[in-house]
Protein backbone atom coordinates (compact mmCIF):
# COMPACT_ATOMS: atom_id res chain seq x y z
CA UNK A 1 0.00 0.00 0.00
CA UNK A 2 2.84 2.26 0.79
CA UNK A 3 4.25 2.27 -2.77
CA UNK A 4 0.78 2.89 -4.46
CA UNK A 5 0.16 6.71 -5.35
CA UNK A 6 -1.76 8.02 -2.82
CA UNK A 7 -3.51 10.17 -5.37
CA UNK A 8 -4.39 7.64 -7.14
CA UNK A 9 -5.13 4.96 -5.10
CA UNK A 10 -7.49 4.79 -2.36
CA UNK A 11 -7.00 1.76 -0.02
CA UNK A 12 -10.29 0.21 2.12
CA UNK A 13 -8.87 -2.48 4.20
CA UNK A 14 -11.83 -3.90 6.26
CA UNK A 15 -12.35 -7.08 8.75
CA UNK A 16 -10.81 -9.06 11.79
CA UNK A 17 -7.07 -9.14 12.38
CA UNK A 18 -6.68 -11.67 14.81
CA UNK A 19 -4.08 -10.75 16.85
CA UNK A 20 -2.66 -14.45 18.02
CA UNK A 21 -1.19 -15.01 14.69
CA UNK A 22 1.29 -11.68 14.52
CA UNK A 23 4.37 -11.04 17.00
CA UNK A 24 3.77 -8.16 19.33
CA UNK A 25 6.47 -6.41 16.81
CA UNK A 26 4.61 -7.57 13.55
CA UNK A 27 1.09 -5.67 14.92
CA UNK A 28 3.47 -2.46 15.97
CA UNK A 29 4.30 -2.43 12.58
CA UNK A 30 1.10 -3.15 10.95
CA UNK A 31 -0.82 -0.49 13.32
CA UNK A 32 2.70 1.83 12.33
CA UNK A 33 1.72 1.59 8.75
CA UNK A 34 -1.53 1.82 9.24
CA UNK A 35 -1.52 4.94 10.81
CA UNK A 36 0.83 6.33 7.89
CA UNK A 37 -1.71 5.25 5.80
CA UNK A 38 -4.66 7.16 6.65
CA UNK A 39 -5.02 10.38 3.99
CA UNK A 40 -5.57 8.09 1.35
CA UNK A 41 -7.15 4.89 3.49
CA UNK A 42 -9.40 3.37 5.36
CA UNK A 43 -8.22 0.72 7.46
CA UNK A 44 -10.26 -0.66 10.05
CA UNK A 45 -9.15 -4.59 11.87
CA UNK A 46 -12.12 -4.70 14.86
CA UNK A 47 -14.89 -4.65 12.07
CA UNK A 48 -17.19 -7.54 10.03
CA UNK A 49 -18.71 -5.51 7.14
CA UNK A 50 -23.11 -6.21 8.47
CA UNK A 51 -24.78 -6.63 5.52
CA UNK A 52 -24.76 -8.31 2.56
CA UNK A 53 -25.68 -5.16 0.82
CA UNK A 54 -23.32 -3.21 2.51
CA UNK A 55 -20.75 -5.94 1.14
CA UNK A 56 -21.83 -5.56 -2.07
CA UNK A 57 -21.67 -1.86 -2.68
CA UNK A 58 -18.07 -2.36 -1.44
CA UNK A 59 -17.35 -4.49 -4.09
CA UNK A 60 -18.80 -2.74 -6.75
CA UNK A 61 -16.87 0.72 -5.92
CA UNK A 62 -13.62 -1.04 -5.89
CA UNK A 63 -11.37 -1.37 -9.34
CA UNK A 64 -9.46 -4.10 -7.98
CA UNK A 65 -10.15 -6.26 -5.37
CA UNK A 66 -7.22 -8.58 -3.31
CA UNK A 67 -7.64 -11.96 -2.04
CA UNK A 68 -4.62 -13.46 -0.87
CA UNK A 69 -5.40 -15.38 2.43
CA UNK A 70 -2.66 -17.39 4.76
CA UNK A 71 -4.13 -21.12 4.77
CA UNK A 72 -6.92 -20.74 3.45
CA UNK A 73 -7.71 -23.35 1.01
CA UNK A 74 -10.75 -23.10 0.04
CA UNK A 75 -12.43 -20.13 -1.79
CA UNK A 76 -14.86 -17.26 -0.70
CA UNK A 77 -17.77 -16.10 -2.40
CA UNK A 78 -16.08 -12.63 -2.86
CA UNK A 79 -14.00 -14.54 -5.64
CA UNK A 80 -17.27 -15.62 -7.29
CA UNK A 81 -19.02 -12.00 -6.76
CA UNK A 82 -16.10 -10.26 -7.91
CA UNK A 83 -15.92 -12.08 -11.38
CA UNK A 84 -19.85 -11.68 -11.56
CA UNK A 85 -18.90 -7.18 -10.99
CA UNK A 86 -16.03 -7.65 -13.75
CA UNK A 87 -14.03 -6.98 -11.02
CA UNK A 88 -9.92 -7.74 -11.35
CA UNK A 89 -8.63 -9.73 -8.80
CA UNK A 90 -5.59 -10.83 -7.45
CA UNK A 91 -5.41 -14.09 -5.94
CA UNK A 92 -2.50 -16.11 -4.17
CA UNK A 93 -0.72 -19.13 -6.10
CA UNK A 94 -2.31 -22.42 -5.45
CA UNK A 95 -5.68 -23.68 -4.41
CA UNK A 96 -9.17 -23.05 -6.00
CA UNK A 97 -9.13 -19.33 -6.27
CA UNK A 98 -6.05 -19.61 -8.87
CA UNK A 99 -7.89 -22.58 -10.71
CA UNK A 100 -10.98 -20.54 -10.84
CA UNK A 101 -9.02 -17.11 -12.13
CA UNK A 102 -7.40 -19.55 -14.80
CA UNK A 103 -10.31 -21.16 -15.39
CA UNK A 104 -11.83 -18.18 -16.54
CA UNK A 105 -9.24 -16.23 -17.61
CA UNK A 106 -9.57 -13.46 -15.07
CA UNK A 107 -6.46 -11.41 -13.32
CA UNK A 108 -3.92 -12.27 -11.42
CA UNK A 109 -1.92 -14.26 -9.51
CA UNK A 110 0.63 -13.40 -7.98
CA UNK A 111 2.77 -14.31 -5.28
CA UNK A 112 2.83 -12.52 -1.83
CA UNK A 113 5.20 -9.90 -2.63
CA UNK A 114 4.38 -6.12 -1.98
CA UNK A 115 6.48 -5.07 -5.08
CA UNK A 116 4.56 -8.05 -7.62
CA UNK A 117 0.95 -7.02 -5.83
CA UNK A 118 2.28 -3.03 -6.52
CA UNK A 119 2.88 -4.27 -9.99
CA UNK A 120 -0.15 -6.27 -10.58
CA UNK A 121 -2.22 -3.51 -9.06
CA UNK A 122 -0.98 -0.43 -11.18
CA UNK A 123 -1.84 -3.17 -14.23
CA UNK A 124 -5.03 -4.46 -13.21
CA UNK A 125 -6.26 -0.34 -12.64
CA UNK A 126 -5.39 0.33 -15.93
CA UNK A 127 -5.48 -2.35 -18.58
CA UNK A 128 -7.82 -5.21 -17.38
CA UNK A 129 -10.16 -6.20 -19.88
CA UNK A 130 -12.62 -8.89 -19.66
CA UNK A 131 -12.52 -12.06 -21.99
CA UNK A 132 -15.91 -12.37 -22.78
CA UNK A 133 -16.59 -15.65 -24.01
CA UNK A 134 -14.92 -16.67 -20.74
CA UNK A 135 -17.23 -14.35 -18.44
CA UNK A 136 -20.31 -15.48 -20.00
CA UNK A 137 -19.14 -19.52 -19.57
CA UNK A 138 -18.29 -18.02 -15.82
CA UNK A 139 -22.10 -16.92 -16.14
CA UNK A 140 -23.60 -20.01 -16.92
CA UNK A 141 -21.12 -22.63 -14.51
CA UNK A 142 -22.04 -20.46 -11.46
CA UNK A 143 -26.03 -19.71 -12.26
CA UNK A 144 -28.68 -20.07 -9.39
CA UNK A 145 -30.13 -23.24 -11.81
CA UNK A 146 -26.80 -25.05 -11.81
CA UNK A 147 -26.19 -24.21 -8.19
CA UNK A 148 -30.20 -25.73 -7.37
CA UNK A 149 -29.20 -28.58 -9.61
CA UNK A 150 -25.76 -29.80 -7.45
CA UNK A 151 -27.84 -29.08 -4.38
CA UNK A 152 -30.29 -31.22 -5.64
CA UNK A 153 -27.75 -33.74 -7.06
CA UNK A 154 -25.74 -33.98 -3.95
CA UNK A 155 -29.16 -34.61 -1.44
CA UNK A 156 -30.00 -37.20 -4.16
CA UNK A 157 -26.65 -39.08 -3.73
CA UNK A 158 -27.01 -38.78 -0.08
CA UNK A 159 -30.06 -39.67 0.34
CA UNK A 160 -29.75 -42.96 -2.01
Amino acid sequence: MQQLNPHEYFILVVGHLTEQYYSVEALKNIKELSSNLSSNSYLRFDYYIPTETEFNQLLNISDVIYLQYHEHSFSSNILSKAIKLRKPVIVGNGYIMQKVVNDYNWQAIVPESPDKITTAITYLAHNFKVDEAKYQQFLTDYSAENFDLAIFQAVSIKSC
